[in-house]
């Protein structure tokens, strides 16, 4: 603990000279009674340090440097926002003025700590709040600690790099409204990033009490209305004279005020504390910004933003990675953000009609048919946590709480662009996309922050609304979507089908009553005693319907597509699959050789269908026609052996049949 005694104090007042000149003070630097760490329960699971145990104490005596992560205050309470990993952990720090601030009235009291990000690259934002006395570094626990606590830092707290920092936070109400002059304080970040504090200490400034009185700040508009006041100490017998900090402007009820002019000069100290420095204040004007796109001869292609703020201000705006032009796409870069690593510029409020160009480059993508943030989508919410304005296109992103439809799209080829963000600490969050009640896309994001996905084409054969699946949560969202056109629909989908059977889905419409001759399409209308039933689609089917098509001669099939058609999803047991999906272990049945087999774990390809496998335990299921006997399944013999006539599916005596679809007694069956 050191204090600074002014040797030219003394000599002016022992001179007489210090009246009309502003309070002197002596500097107090309080070093910690008692430092260390606490550190609350983690899941060692994830990689993580294994020091995640509540109820450890980490005191040592001989550290000069500790460690902090990610902590939150809520309702009060100082909380482990880190549980999913390696638990919070936080620097607790105490001080003890009780001596050497007795009788002297706190001018100022500044807390100051020295800070650096301990991930190589990285960094973090540190916080600061108070917290309770009552514990001794000795005995000290995450569990055992009175969490009660209250954030001294504004917003977010102070970012820090991996090169050392000396922060500091204003504590002098804190201080001087304390009785017995014991503060304590806790260190954390707001993001997991570790961050190692170090040199704590705490400067204050104070005097004399004896020689000095309260003075009472009063804070006045033009027409003389009080809108705050504050009190600050003062020499008896003297003019006080303020600092920029006391003049300094402020927000009241979201109005700037600016400061005009104060009467300190013409106020003496009053030692009974009666004293009042009245400054004046106007209402700050609202300025309008504007923020450009313009291409690289400054021609405007768009504009940004156009908003209004206070005079003066510095405001933080967000801007577009990506903007439609007249259905061309261009872009920008990062290096407009702040860090120069996201989407938020600024712009300061020097003057009114500030207007603010930043370049964008045609990016070669034409036919763009829709483009737009996530959060401008209806039914989005938008991500609450700070990294989506920071890193996000146009500083923002949001989640699907239900299904979102987001557009409707005529016939026609398509790709759909997608940026995510995906906050994590270990970046993984999956995204679907439909056309009705087809899978478009499924998207997933193992990149922190800002992934742009590779693009995914997909083909519509009638008009269909665009979904965003249920999916996301506040640091989870989709920053941006475009989609471009590359096509016009096509009027058939080709399709190879075998003899025995294949399976079939596509995100168009097939056509059903219109398919080639010698092509069957069936559902599964029912499962059951280990059989399969299947029943002739005749109809349209909506996209993304599962099917099993089967020919007479095997081979590649145009199948016939139509603008609108049914969804036969209430009576179909298969389900399509039109982006390709991973299935576990006996989840699922696939049709091979006529037959539904269960499968292995694995990938399900695009463009196939399959039978869940929650209502049946059999490893296989044979094949009934409509509740006929079994047709698929068990037509093995030689044809010598085989004594009935066959038949084509339009009724035609087939003498010499291959393998294929037959009619024979009256039934359907398959030669292999």
């Amino acid at each position: 603990m050191k204090i600074k005694h002014l040797l030219t104090k003394t000599l002016l007042v022992a001179a007489g000279l210090l009246v009309g000149q502003s309070v002197w003070a002596d500097e107090i630097n309080l070093t910690p009674s008692e430092t260390t760490e606490v550190r609350a329960n983690g899941d060692t699971s994830k990689g993580q340090e294994a020091n995640t145990n509540g109820d450890n104490n980490y005191y040592n005596a001989e550290a000069t440097s500790w460690l902090c992560t990610q902590a939150n205050i809520s309702n009060g309470q100082l909380n482990n926002q880190n549980i999913g990993y390696g638990g919070s952990y936080a620097v607790i720090t105490k001080f003890d003025g009780s001596t050497k601030l007795a009788g002297m009235n706190i001018t100022k009291a500044t807390l100051k700590f020295k800070s650096v990000c301990t991930v190589s690259g990285k960094n973090s934002n540190v916080k600061v709040a108070s917290i309770g006395t009552d514990w001794a570094a000795s005995t000290v626990t995450w569990n055992n600690l009175n969490k009660a606590a209250t954030q001294i830092s504004a917003g977010d707290g102070q970012n820090v790099g991996t090169s050392e920092k000396t922060l500091s936070e204003d504590v002098t109400d804190l201080l001087k409204n304390d009785d017995d002059k014991i503060v304590a304080f806790a260190i954390y970040t707001y993001t997991a990033r570790e961050q190692k504090i170090s040199d704590i200490v705490l400067e204050v400034e104070a005097v004399d009490a004896a020689s000095s009185a309260d003075v009472t700040l009063k804070y006045v508009d033009g027409n003389g209305t009080e809108l705050k006041s504050a009190t600050v100490v003062g020499a008896s017998g003297s003019t006080l004279t303020l600092t920029d900090e006391q003049k300094a402007n402020f927000f009241k009820d979201d109005q700037k005020y600016i400061y005009v002019s104060d009467n300190s000069a013409e106020i003496i100290v009053a030692s009974d504390g009666s004293s009042v420095i009245t400054l004046t204040y106007r209402e700050a004007e609202t300025w309008t910004y504007t923020l450009n796109a313009v291409d690289g001869e400054s021609k405007q292609l768009q504009v940004l933003s156009s908003k209004t703020g206070p005079e003066g201000e510095k405001i933080n705006v967000g801007y577009a990675a990506y903007i439609n032009v007249d259905g061309s796409l261009w872009g920008t870069g990062k290096d407009y953000s702040n860090d120069k690593k996201g989407f938020q510029t600024s712009v300061t409020l020097s003057e009114n009609n500030i207007v603010k160009n930043l370049t964008y480059s045609d990016k070669g993508v034409s036919n763009v048919v829709y483009l737009s943030e996530g959060e401008n989508i209806p039914g989005m919410q938008v991500c609450n946590t700070s990294n989506a304005t920071i890193r996000s296109s146009n500083a923002a992103a949001a989640f699907a709480p239900n299904d979102v439809i987001f557009t409707t799209l005529p016939a026609g080829v398509y790709k759909l662009h997608v940026i995510c963000y995906d906050a994590q600490k270990n970046a993984n969050s999956d995204w679907t996309f439909k056309a009705g009640e087809a899978t478009l896309a499924s998207i997933h994001c193992g990149t922190i922050n800002y992934y742009e996905a590779p693009a995914v084409e997909f083909t519509l054969s009638g008009e269909s609304d665009i979904t965003i699946a249920k999916g996301g949560a506040n640091n989870i969202g989709i920053d941006l979507i475009y989609i471009e056109k590359t096509g016009d629909a096509p009027t058939s989908i080709p399709a190879t089908i075998s003899t025995t059977g294949s399976s079939f889905a596509s995100t168009a419409i097939i056509d059903c009553s219109k398919l080639p001759d010698g092509v069957t399409a069936y559902k599964v209308s029912a499962v059951a005693d280990s059989k399969a039933t299947l029943t002739e689609v005749t109809e349209a089917v909506a996209p993304g319907t599962g099917l099993i098509l089967i020919a007479g001669t095997a081979g590649s099939y145009d199948l016939p597509v139509a603008a609108t058609g049914n969804d036969i999803s209430a009576t179909n047991k298969l389900v399509g699959v039109t982006v390709a999906k991973t299935v576990a272990d006996d989840e699922a049945y696939g049709l091979k050789d006529g037959k539904f087999n269960k499968l292995s774990a694995g990938t399900i390809p695009a463009n196939k269908a399959y039978l869940p496998a929650t209502a049946v335990s059999a490893p296989e299921l044979t094949i009934n026609f409509g509740g006929e006997a079994t047709g698929i399944a068990d037509v093995r013999g030689k044809m010598e052996d085989v004594r009935s006539d066959f038949f084509d599916l339009q009724g035609r005596k087939v003498a010499q049949p291959a393998k294929g679809l037959y009619i024979q007694n009256g039934r359907k069956v398959i030669l292999k």
